[in-house]
């Protein structure tokens, strides 16, 4: 019976120095120190460029000595065509996420901690809440980098609009934020993408709820990790 090994490889993307987020989405799940793989970007509804992959020798100690294959891939980037940009992170790292709440209105992701915007026409209100003061149209992405103790700990995100006042779910829902810890697997990323006309005034948070059963605290990993990048695209 061949092994399986996993690993977990957590990345950034880097544009003229200046780091972004970091994400640790996926194990490498693999027998006998096998892997390969070919993931289609896309862009446009048009094929971009394929992830290209390449067998790399990665040091690791179980079995102790062994040399196990990794994958090296790039990434496409682009300019968005936008009129103005915001961009909110974390700087709470202890609050627990996992609160056993069945609706992703009953605890809110504080990831709006710390402001860099481009725009007035985007407000912080407080850690968990960013408020749009026009009329028109935007786009919101995403990236919260968790961490948790618990064995196969799994939440998802929504966005929420006007949590503080008459609080409305809205958009896709993630689902992919699996914590397996063991063999150092303690992290994971949820990504979400969500476009939505604004009115003057509408307020957005991430909201969370808990996927699996494990009541183990799960939290935002450390201090600016996770982050809300948002565009008025009209």
């Amino acid at each position: 019976m061949p092994k399986i090994y996993r690993r977990l490889q957590d990345s950034r993307v880097a544009i003229e120095g200046t780091d972004g987020s970091p994400f640790s989405q996926d194990q490498l799940a693999f027998a006998d120190l096998v892997a390969t793989d070919n993931i289609m970007v896309l862009r446009n509804g048009e094929e971009v460029d394929t992830f290209r992959w390449q067998d790399i020798q990665q040091q690791d100690g179980s079995p102790a000595g062994a040399d196990k294959p990794a994958v090296l891939a790039y990434c496409d980037a682009q300019l968005l065509p936008v009129q103005v940009s915001a961009r909110f992170s974390n700087s709470d790292a202890t609050t627990n996420l996992n609160t056993g709440n069945t609706d992703f209105i009953d605890q809110l992701v504080p990831v709006c901690g710390i402001e860099s915007k481009q725009s007035d026409l985007f407000t912080r209100v407080n850690d968990n809440v960013f408020q749009c003061d026009f009329f028109g149209e935007i786009c919101i992405a995403v990236n919260l980098h968790l961490t948790s103790a618990g064995v196969r700990n799994a939440m998802q995100i929504r966005m929420v609009r006007d949590p503080l006042g008459t609080p409305n779910v809205e958009g896709p829902i993630a689902s992919t934020g699996y914590i397996r810890n063991t063999t150092g697997h303690q992290e994971s990323s949820l990504h979400l993408i969500h476009v939505a006309g604004v009115g003057q005034g509408n307020q957005f948070a991430v909201g969370i709820r808990r996927e699996s059963t494990n009541a183990t605290a799960c939290t935002l990993r450390f201090a600016n990790t996770s982050a809300i990048a948002v565009w008025r695209l009209r």
